[in-house]
């Protein structure tokens, strides 16, 4: 088995918590659990830049010629994402339909590289892009159709 296939194992897994945590915490102030959240994340990757820094100290040396403006845009990306995240599961019956529907990013990150790589996909490929698309259509017209009950 490839390595990311472990990675990801364990971030489907962390997800599915994460997920039962933020429906949980749904009727707090979106906003401020979204703030905390990002303190505590940078309160923890200001300890781990200690921690390398101390034993590597050449650890945290970006390359030579790169920016730190893309490292704040991802940062800012990443924090309008927990607003939209904590919106979207409290207002949502079940915090699946959020994650199936979030899912589309699949299907537009595989279309996307593909045509950066300039690669033709297997056939099983493309039936596997068009029943991913289709599910999620499925999962997000049924979920409409049962708030009209």
């Amino acid at each position: 088995m490839q390595k990311w296939i472990y990675f990801t194992s364990i971030l489907t897994f962390l997800n599915i918590i994460g997920y039962i945590i933020i429906k949980s915490l749904s009727s707090e102030n979106d906003i401020a659990v979204a703030c905390y959240m990002s303190l505590f994340i940078g309160l923890i990757a200001i300890l781990i830049s200690l921690y390398l820094f101390i034993y590597n100290k050449n650890i945290l040396i970006l390359k030579k010629n790169s920016s730190l403006l893309p490292v704040l845009i991802m940062s800012i990306m990443f924090f309008v994402s927990f607003l939209l995240l904590f919106n979207a599961v409290s207002f949502a019956n079940n915090p699946g339909y959020v994650r199936a529907f979030v899912s589309i990013e699949i299907t537009i990150l595989f279309i996307i590289f593909t045509l950066i790589d300039g690669k033709i996909p297997h056939y099983m490929q493309i039936i596997g892009v068009i029943l991913t698309a289709t599910g999620i259509a499925l999962i997000t017209i049924y979920e409409n159709n049962s708030k009209l009950k």
